[in-house]
């Protein structure tokens, strides 16, 4: 999946993304709540596409992206193809 993809197809509200490289798995959606902590870590709601809604769940594991590192990137491949100023 791509990063245009991943944001195109991201619930309301998520913060962070889990990306399976290796396997046809479609990504997890994550939102942190920043008010929560479990062992000094903080606490992640994650995106459930079959109920709609957000679950609190500990913390992910795996290969996490943030959204704000996502959308950066897409910025700077636009740039860099003339698509934005």
């Amino acid at each position: 999946m791509t990063n245009q993809e991943l944001l195109a197809n991201a619930p309301e509200g998520w913060t962070h993304v889990e990306v399976f490289e290796s396997a046809p798995v479609p990504p997890k959606y994550w939102r942190r709540d920043n008010k929560s902590y479990l062992g000094g870590k903080f606490i992640y709601d994650k995106w459930s596409q079959r109920h709609n809604g957000w679950f609190q769940a500990v913390s992910p594991t795996g290969n996490m992206r943030s959204r704000s590192d996502i959308e950066r990137i897409v910025y700077l491949e636009s740039v860099l193809k003339g698509e934005a100023a």
